[in-house]
């Protein structure tokens, strides 16, 4: 009977992954980094803006790719982009970047893992994007307010 791996998603037979040589009896595995999973998301909505950011940043971080997606798409609904600063969305973003490096850095992707990978990047690049685009704006009202300040001065002073 064919299985699917949880690490590539390959279909194949007997007890090893034919395309990435990786164990196939991972049944009791993905359910622990489930309740692990699960565990940590329900801590990090109870918790204070701290102890998010101290959750997200060093939390439990799965191994196979399923439950790297999972856990990808438990941050997504955690970054704001009107709260480009402030927790948790800082430490949401980076968690994300975590998870694709890791994803990248565990082999072969399934065509869903891509597109999931692919989704993932896209929130943070938008996310990158409006932080760029408010400290440019911060930027320039800050050389806007020093170039009337020196206006008035030189006014004031003839």
């Amino acid at each position: 009977m064919p299985v699917q791996c949880p690490h590539c998603g390959a279909t194949s037979h007997g007890e090893i992954c034919e395309y990435c040589k990786s164990p196939l009896d991972a049944g009791p595995e993905i359910k622990e980094e489930r309740f692990n999973l699960e565990r940590l998301h329900n801590r990090i909505v109870a918790a204070d803006k701290s102890r998010q950011r101290d959750l997200l940043r060093n939390g439990y971080m799965p191994q196979t790719h399923k439950m790297l997606i999972v856990a990808g798409l438990k941050c997504l609904p955690l970054i704001d982009a009107d709260q480009l600063s402030s927790e948790p969305s800082a430490s949401a973003v980076h968690r994300l970047k975590a998870i694709v490096a890791k994803i990248r850095l565990t082999g072969t992707m399934s065509p869903k893992t891509r597109g999931s990978v692919r989704e993932f990047e896209n929130a943070i690049a938008e996310w990158d994007n409006r932080q760029r685009k408010d400290q440019f704006v911060g930027c320039l009202a800050f050389v806007i307010l020093a170039i009337l300040c020196l206006s008035g001065y030189y006014i004031w002073k003839m």
